[in-house]
């Protein structure tokens, strides 16, 4: 979640854009689909408060006027229903990264990231913030992508890149009987 968050614009660190998903991905291996759900939800509040917390909270106080505690409070809670909520949708419907072919698991978990972006995008009024094609926003050389898929494309690729990661690094691993 931490490395999600620092991905984003604003923070000039957009090339863990690439990796980011790849603890979280290690971390749904083997468990059930609560296990998976929680530890989304958990990936999910670290990267959105990362990314919008102190942004959403000042936004809140200058626009809507809510005292300091109730803005902080209501950044929370957007994040909660729209960054922790399509985390822990994606990680719940994607399953165990690493049942099946890797191609196959690759292809499921690009499929559920993209689902789950759209349906943070399109649910309870949506709110497209956040996406992970988001973070290369600093570097239009790198989303040409989006000419064709918008956002949901760069942020398919990049969750086919974590895929692949996740992979090579256990593929590694197990040649060398780690």
């Amino acid at each position: 979640g931490l490395l999600y968050g620092l991905a984003q614009p604003g923070f000039g660190a957009w090339p863990l854009a690439a990796l980011c998903l790849v603890p979280l991905l290690a971390a749904m291996a083997g468990r059930g689909v609560l296990a998976r759900a929680g530890l989304g939800w958990i990936a999910g509040t670290v990267a959105t408060g990362t990314a919008t917390l102190w942004p959403a909270t000042a936004g809140a106080i200058a626009y809507f006027g809510l005292r300091p505690t109730y803005a902080l409070l209501a950044g929370i809670a957007v994040g909660q229903v729209f960054g922790a909520g399509s985390f822990m949708l994606f990680s719940a419907t994607a399953g165990d990264p690493f049942r099946g072919r890797a191609l196959l698991a690759s292809t499921r978990i690009c499929v559920c990231w993209a689902g789950a972006e759209i349906a943070r995008a399109t649910l309870l009024t949506g709110l497209p913030w956040l996406f992970l094609g988001h973070a290369l926003a600093e570097r239009p050389d790198l989303i040409q992508g989006a000419r064709l898929g918008g956002a949901y494309l760069v942020s398919l690729q990049l969750a086919a890149i974590n895929a692949a990661i996740l992979f090579a690094v256990r593929d590694r691993r197990i040649a060398l009987g780690l």
